[in-house]
């Protein structure tokens, strides 16, 4: 599949710089090609300009590091969430084994409802048939 030759319209072009930067290197090799003929524009070069000193910016800004009485506030909430989180997890398995015992209840109570209890019980017995009990 040979790269597209045509250049990009400067609304796209824009999202491609705003999403990927102003190195048209790290853009989607499919795009690279046409994003090189859109840049040869003076609006194109402006807006991959416009980004190069944004990405300046934003090298040059380093975050501050936290003070220690926020990472003592930090810690403190930490252990607080976990706390009431393993509580919270007591809860569950409470529940759960009740929900356990409660089904097997159910599922013992509905299988002794099953049972067909035969309507007579016959008289055969390995000491012999004891339904005509009458007969001598």
């Amino acid at each position: 599949m040979s790269a597209p030759r045509e250049p990009l319209d400067l609304e796209r072009f824009k999202a491609l710089a705003e999403s990927y930067g102003s190195s048209i290197n790290k853009w989607p090799p499919e795009l690279q090609a046409s994003a090189r003929l859109t840049a040869l524009s003076p609006d194109a070069a402006a807006l991959l300009r416009n980004e190069a000193d944004l990405e300046a910016v934003l090298d040059q800004w380093v975050a501050p590091s936290p003070t220690p009485s926020f990472r003592e506030q930090l810690a403190k909430k930490a252990a607080s969430v976990a706390r009431r989180s393993l509580a919270t997890t007591r809860y569950w398995w409470a529940g759960i084994g009740l929900a356990a015992a409660l089904s097997g209840a159910a599922a013992g109570t509905a299988g002794t409802a099953l049972i067909v209890v035969p309507q007579q019980v016959s008289g055969d017995t390995i000491f012999g048939d004891f339904s005509d009990e009458g007969d001598d």
